[in-house]
């Protein structure tokens, strides 16, 4: 894993490198806060993200999630966050941190 994200109880996913923030829906949140390091395919994904909310999940919805996906974590400075191998599934190129207060930066004295 290349690049370090950091996930806020609040929505956010901030590059603690830069500062940069960028706000995710409520199913990005889920899957960054529970993505395996080792990746998931689409039906992994698709239960992790939707499971027990009693409706059929279409293509369309799959890849609108990693489409948003990409674009934030792009928006953040984390150019290929997401990668997605066909036959294998996606794997997320960044370690995600949750912090539960305020944004912390790396930078920071602790």
């Amino acid at each position: 894993m290349s690049s370090r994200i950091q996930l806020s109880p609040q929505g956010y996913i901030i590059n603690p490198l830069t500062g940069q923030q960028q706000k995710v829906s409520a199913n990005e949140y889920r899957l960054l806060r529970a993505f395996p390091r080792d990746g998931l395919d689409k039906d992994g994904l698709i239960k992790l993200v939707w499971a027990g909310r009693g409706r059929e999940v279409g293509d369309s919805s799959y890849y609108n999630l990693i489409y948003r996906l990409r674009r934030n974590l792009a928006a953040i400075g984390i150019a290929d966050g997401v990668i997605t191998n066909p036959g294998s599934g996606v794997l997320l190129r960044c370690e995600v941190e949750l912090v539960l207060s305020q944004p912390l930066s790396f930078n920071d004295p602790q």
